[in-house]
């Protein structure tokens, strides 16, 4: 598996990974494929076709279905984070009307 070769097979497979461990493992794809390209590197079959399968798997999605997902996905994050401010806010002035009625 070409996540082995690049030395992160066991920190792949179990656990998650971070958007700095995903962004430097394309890193080293990338620059992988260009020394490739470039007769740098001499090619190795099963990591082509790996990446071959992974291309693949991707669902191939127009701009704006893209752009679509990704705003319902933002709204839903926003959603999420003004109901836990509320639910902060909320707990915080039970606590002072608490403080307040035990006096």
């Amino acid at each position: 598996m070409i996540i082995d070769e690049l030395g992160y097979g066991e920190r792949a497979g179990d656990k998650i990974m971070t958007g700095h461990l995903l962004s430097s493992l394309l890193d080293q794809v990338l620059a992988y494929v260009e020394d490739v390209l470039a007769e740098k590197t001499e090619p190795n079959n099963a990591a082509g076709r790996q990446l071959l399968e992974l291309l693949n798997s991707v669902p191939n999605l127009s701009a704006d279905t893209f752009a679509d997902a990704f705003a319902s996905s933002v709204k839903d994050l926003l959603m999420v984070v003004t109901l836990a401010q509320l639910i902060k806010t909320q707990l915080q002035l039970n606590e002072k009307l608490t403080l307040l009625t035990s006096q």
